[in-house]
C-alpha cells in the first residue's frame, strides 16, 4: 500500500473512531430530557471531533506545524560515512542541514547574563556547512552557530567532519542550533539534553 493510500485509510479509521466516541454520546444527550438546549451547539461539538483527525493527517503526528523531522541520524550514518562524495542537503524551513562542516571555530567560551543577573557561562562553535552539486562543486554554504551551556558540553568538530544539525534559521541566516550529531565520530557536539 503506498504511503498516500495508508494516511487515507488511517484518516477514516480516525473519522469514524472520533464519531462513534465522541459523536454518539453526545447525539443521545442532545436528544434526552436533559439535552442541548440548541442543536447547534451538537453540530460545534461535532466539528470539533472530526477536525482533530483532519488535522493529525494534515500535519503528520504532531499536531504543531513546526518541525518535520528526516531519519534518525544514528540510522543512516553508515550510509553518510561511506559515500565517498557527500552531497549534503538543507532544509530552510525546517532548519535541518546534513552537510560536511569547513571553516570550523574552535569551541569560544563566552559569559550570558541570565534571567536576575546571573551569569551563564556557555561555548560557541560556529562553521560552515557545505553542500555540493553531483560534481563536488560547491553549490552553497550554510553558515550554522552552536551555542550551548558550558556545564554541559561534549565533543568537538573538525574541518571536514560529517554533521547533522537540527535548529532554526534566524534572520541573520545563520542556522542556530544547540548542538549537532557529529556522522564522522559518532557522537554528540554541544550541549547535551
Amino acid at each position: 500500500m503506498s504511503n498516500a493510500a495508508n494516511r487515507v485509510s488511517k484518516l477514516l479509521g480516525w473519522i469514524v473512531t472520533s464519531i462513534i466516541v465522541g459523536f454518539l454520546p453526545a447525539y443521545i444527550i442532545a436528544n434526552s430530557d436533559v439535552g442541548f438546549p440548541s442543536p447547534w451547539l451538537l453540530w460545534i461539538i461535532l466539528s470539533i471531533i472530526v477536525s482533530i483527525p483532519i488535522r493529525r493527517l494534515i500535519y503528520g503526528k504532531d499536531i504543531s506545524m513546526g518541525r518535520g523531522k528526516w531519519d534518525a541520524p544514528e540510522k543512516i550514518r553508515s550510509q553518510v560515512v561511506n559515500t565517498p562524495q557527500f552531497v549534503g542537503r538543507f532544509d530552510r524551513e525546517k532548519g535541518l542541514l546534513d552537510s560536511t562542516a569547513r571553516m570550523v571555530e574552535p569551541v569560544m567560551p563566552d559569559t550570558q547574563i541570565a534571567w536576575m543577573g546571573q551569569q551563564k557561562n556557555i561555548n560557541i562553535t560556529r562553521f560552515r556547512g557545505e553542500i555540493l552539486d553531483q560534481n563536488g562543486s560547491p553549490l552553497e554554504y550554510i553558515s550554522v552557530e552552536l551555542k550551548g551551556e558550558q556545564k554541559k558540553w561534549v565533543g568537538s568538530l573538525v574541518d571536514g567532519d560529517r554533521v547533522r544539525v537540527e535548529g532554526k534559521v534566524e534572520d541573520d541566516g545563520i542556522l542556530h542550533a544547540k548542538n549537532a550529531f557529529n556522522y564522522s565520530t559518532n557522537s554528540w557536539v554541544g550541549e547535551t539534553k
